[in-house]
């Protein structure tokens, strides 16, 4: 029979070496919300209103005028038509991404701010959270929330006028600035063609007739002597992925 020193110190060498369990990290989205974001065809505005009706805008290629990072805004609703239109797009069970209107996606950049891409890719996966007070929040795969709290200062950048915030990531999900009320916009009209080819997010492969697979190489060259080939080069078979 052990003795009971040994046993007290056996039991105390299980209690000090047992890890601490990692804390607590939000649930992953459920595929319900997920359906609620995307229902409709996912077509959102996205209304900062806590403190005064703010809509998330795309700055580019319009009347707004931008820097280098600073590509996103929050502004008044006004008439900026188009660049305050988005596109919530399902990526997977648990995350979307944010594509705007002329079709580039919102991503988390360096120091926190928002980027433009072309594609999505990590850096643009977000995990949507409803908050109890029926605003949206969602978060990048860095653990910080997409925010509209930011205001530049008026008085070092001279184009920037009165309630207009930038877009970037904040460590925080508070209200001030990283709720999120989604405004539903009419559903775009779309053919059947369009919705097999971007059913599951549009991701496909292509694969040339002799069962070769169209790549990007990096040098993008491209023959434009299309009159010249054989039909058959010019047909692809797309294979989801």
């Amino acid at each position: 029979m052990r003795s009971l020193p040994l046993l007290a110190l056996l039991l105390f060498t299980v209690v000090v070496s047992t890890p601490t369990p990692p804390s607590s990290q939000s649930p992953p989205a459920t595929s319900t919300l997920i359906e609620e974001l995307v229902a409709n065809g996912g077509r959102r505005r996205f209304n900062r209103r806590n403190y005064s009706a703010l809509y998330l805008t795309d700055g580019t290629g319009g009347d707004i005028e931008t820097r280098e990072g600073m590509n996103f805004w929050v502004v008044p609703r006004q008439d900026w038509g188009p660049q305050q239109d988005w596109t919530i797009v399902q990526m997977n069970d648990h995350e979307v991404a944010i594509r705007s209107n002329r079709g580039n996606y919102i991503g988390h950049g360096r120091s926190d701010y928002s980027q433009q891409a072309e594609f999505p890719d990590e850096w643009e996966l977000l995990t949507p959270e409803k908050n109890a007070d029926g605003s949206w929040s969602f978060k990048s795969r860095w653990d910080k929330w997409l925010s509209g709290r930011t205001q530049q200062d008026p008085e070092r950048y001279y184009y920037v006028r009165a309630l207009r915030y930038y877009v970037n990531f904040q460590p925080l999900n508070d209200a001030a600035g990283e709720h999120w009320w989604l405004e539903s916009l009419p559903k775009q009209p779309t053919n059947p063609l369009m919705n097999e080819l971007l059913a599951d997010g549009g991701r496909r492969r292509f694969k040339a007739y002799n069962e070769w697979y169209l790549t990007d190489d990096g040098f993008k060259y491209l023959n434009d002597e299309s009159t010249k080939l054989d039909p058959k080069c010019e047909r692809w078979k797309l294979e989801p992925w």
